[in-house]
């Protein structure tokens, strides 16, 4: 799916978080390719955009499907995915606000859509239990994100028995 929204509206939907964006990805290896990318930041006027990527390449998720920070949307979950998809949450992409705004002027990124609340919950949930990022990085992309120390001190405070 493809959806052209004029300036005014694209600024606002672009980096909404849960927003589903098409973009060309420039990897560390210094390979480009075009990709499906979420934003996930909590603060929506944050730069850079933090970004999750998806991937039909499912092997290695087929061979692991008790791996933690991955998120799978079957075929029709995500109108905009037509394939069996994974969502990778152990990794971070990071790209300026002003790089998407130029390359959604040109043509280059392509808005597709909002993603379902109930997919959305399942990225917050795979966030917060990868190992894979700090808690810096999780404050940023984790709703009401409480460092694991912090949770368990609740947790102790809670548990205490009253006198």
């Amino acid at each position: 799916m493809k959806l052209t929204l004029p300036p005014q509206l694209s600024g606002q939907l672009l980096f909404r978080r849960g927003a589903l964006i098409k973009l060309t990805i420039e990897f560390d290896d210094g390979t480009t390719r075009e990709k499906y990318g979420i934003a996930v930041n909590v603060d929506e006027a944050g730069d850079p955009v933090l970004l999750i990527l998806t991937t039909t390449n499912l092997r290695w998720y087929d061979e692991h499907p008790d791996a933690v920070g991955f998120v799978r949307a079957p075929a029709g979950t995500i109108q905009s995915l037509p394939r069996d998809s994974v969502i990778n949450c152990r990794t971070l992409h990071q790209i300026s606000r002003e790089k998407i705004a130029q390359d959604y002027q040109s043509q280059l990124v392509t808005y597709c859509e909002q993603l379902p609340a109930a997919v959305l919950s399942e990225i917050d949930s795979a966030l917060a239990d990868t190992a894979m990022l700090s808690p810096a990085d999780k404050a940023k992309v984790v709703p009401n994100h409480a460092p694991a120390s912090s949770r368990g001190q609740k947790l102790k405070m809670r548990l205490r028995p009253r006198r």
